[in-house]
């Protein structure tokens, strides 16, 4: 079973919503499948102010502490349309942390093969 994250969720410019905090923990103890390892995580969500409704597009960040190390995802809305849907928005800065992980195992895989083949003794 996956460790629990200690996490926070800060809405910026917007009211909390049930739905959203529900869908942000999900994908946070998603993140135990790559990394165990975690210590928090932070996910500030953002809507600043526009005049009119239809432009606005939501900001997720998502700040991942692990020992060593520090992960950080923030995502420009204004370049991609389907930042205007707040589920979209979750989920793509989610899925880029993910990515993220995902290749810090890969390195720290190859780092330990590497050192396992240099300090084989030869026959």
């Amino acid at each position: 079973m996956p460790n629990e994250i200690p996490f926070q969720i800060t809405f910026i410019d917007f009211p909390e919503s049930d739905a959203i905090w529900l869908a942000v923990q999900e994908r946070i103890e998603k993140l135990t499948h790559y990394n165990d390892h975690i210590i928090k995580c932070e996910v500030t969500i953002s809507c600043p102010h526009r005049h009119h409704h239809a432009d606005r597009y939501y900001h997720v960040n998502v700040h991942i502490y692990l020992p060593r190390n520090e992960i950080v995802i923030s995502r420009n809305p204004e370049k991609d349309e389907a930042q205007k849907d707040i589920y979209v928005a979750i989920r793509n800065a989610f899925d880029s942390a993910e990515r993220v992980l995902k290749e810090k195992i890969r390195m720290r895989r190859n780092r330990v093969r590497q050192y396992i083949r240099l300090h084989q003794p030869s026959i």
